[in-house]
């Protein structure tokens, strides 16, 4: 079952601005659900989302950074699942 954190809640704990939530939804760094007058964030987003309130407030690293960072780490994630197929492929040889 999905598990669900309201935007104020967020803020609320991680004490960070809307508009930067607001700009990581805007572009599609974050995915919510809206339900009547409530925005809520997917919980297994939190790790996404804590990692891009470090980057952003210890690093001070703005969205357009945050977005590049992200689709990066996507390419080496893919990167990796790729080398691992084809170790498991040479194996079989």
């Amino acid at each position: 079952m999905d598990k669900w954190i309201t935007i104020a809640r967020l803020i609320e704990v991680y004490e960070v601005e809307p508009a930067f939530i607001e700009e990581l939804i805007e572009c599609n760094l974050l995915t919510v659900e809206k339900n009547e007058d409530q925005v809520y964030l997917l919980t297994e987003q939190l790790a996404t989302f804590e990692r891009f309130v470090h980057l952003r407030y210890d690093l001070d690293i703005n969205v357009p950074g945050l977005e590049v960072i992200d689709r990066l780490l996507s390419k080496i994630h893919d990167l990796r699942s790729e080398i691992n197929y084809l170790k498991q492929f040479e194996q079989k040889l």
